[in-house]
């Protein structure tokens, strides 16, 4: 942090220690800068995971943003991030 470079108005972020979703603790991993969820059943870290997948090199799914993701879990198209292999 450069003070000198700041406002004076600046105001400290408190970084939440719990899901918004599952309410279960996320941790900090070791030599990462993000935070992570420990509930491999979390509906919004499978959400995240399966964005990751789809707009990374991994697939590179054209039309699939983020509306159409939490649209597949909130009508139970898919329930685990995996199933984007059997959508058809």
């Amino acid at each position: 942090v450069v003070v000198e470079e700041g406002s004076g108005e600046e105001v400290e972020f408190d970084m939440r220690s719990d899901c918004a979703e599952c309410e279960r603790e996320v941790v900090r991993i070791e030599g990462e800068v993000a935070l992570g969820w420990m509930n491999g059943k979390c509906g919004g870290e499978m959400r995240e995971g399966l964005m990751d997948l789809v707009w990374g090199d991994a697939m590179k799914m054209e039309g699939v943003g983020e509306r159409v993701v939490r649209e597949l879990f909130a009508e139970e198209v898919m329930k685990d991030v995996v199933e984007i292999y059997k959508l058809t």
